[in-house]
């Protein structure tokens, strides 16, 4: 299964095993343990961009995540478990992101109040 990416810095990121997993809504549940990833610059089916495929990996795991926008701030939780300021840093790292860019990302406006997805993971890591 093919996932894209608009930022170069994804590229290098993934290539040197910085990025170790992206964030993507999946409504249907179609990404499963074990199957390929195709790493691609862009979207194949827009040629006019000339995307290019840089790697191919497998999904080594899958958790649900949820940020959301409250009186109280910004919340982050992985598989109903509500992430500390520490764990929030490491994974917008480890998704290739600062947490200001990882919350600008998944709610680009004040009106967004909640975003519910998945972490597809590249390796054995988990939160």
């Amino acid at each position: 299964m093919s996932l894209t990416y608009s930022l170069d810095r994804f590229v290098t990121a993934i290539q040197s095993g910085e990025k170790i997993h992206t964030i993507r809504r999946d409504w249907s549940g179609r990404w499963r343990v074990g199957m390929k990833i195709h790493h691609w610059r862009g979207n194949p089916r827009n040629v006019k961009n000339k995307p290019y495929q840089f790697a191919v990996g497998e999904c080594k795991g899958i958790q649900h995540i949820l940020i959301r926008n409250t009186p109280d701030g910004i919340t982050v939780s992985v598989d109903d478990r509500r992430l500390t300021g520490p764990e929030i840093e490491t994974l917008a790292r480890n998704d290739g992101l600062t947490v200001e860019e990882l919350y600008k990302w998944f709610l680009p406006n004040e009106g967004y109040q909640c975003f519910s997805g998945r972490i597809i993971h590249f390796t054995e890591k988990k939160y």
